[in-house]
């Protein structure tokens, strides 16, 4: 099945929310906490943020959260359900903002923030 991406909304809080708490749950004894993304008011974050939802079929499986700033675009969060992880889901979502990209103005750099024990984000980003 086809894999579609769409600009969130605040009809998806829920499923954001979800989403984010099930990706993340595997962290929490690595970190001993909730990653920050698990901690995150949606609701609030998708009136400042950008979401770009991936799914299969009706299924959301991925998103990637971003912030315009003056200088640059924040990426803030990528999250895939378990399930669709080491699919290279992930990084098609990091290539998202490539789309609307001529929508930004003058950015022309991104940045992210990731934990040094996430290998895999680490290495995409090297």
């Amino acid at each position: 099945m086809g894999k579609v991406i769409r600009q969130g909304t605040l009809a998806d809080v829920a499923a954001i929310t979800a989403l984010t708490r099930l990706a993340y749950a595997k962290w929490v004894p690595l970190v001993g906490r909730e990653p920050l993304p698990m901690q995150a008011d949606y609701s609030v974050a998708i009136t400042r943020h950008r979401f770009d939802l991936m799914f299969v079929g009706s299924d959301l499986v991925g998103l990637i959260e971003t912030l315009l700033r003056p200088d640059d675009l924040l990426i803030e969060n990528v999250a895939v359900a378990p399930d669709f992880q080491r699919r290279g889901l992930g990084r098609t979502l990091m290539h998202t903002p490539k789309r609307w990209r001529p929508k930004l103005g003058g950015c022309v750099s991104g940045s992210t923030q990731t934990h040094a024990s996430n290998g895999i984000c680490v290495s995409m980003h090297l």
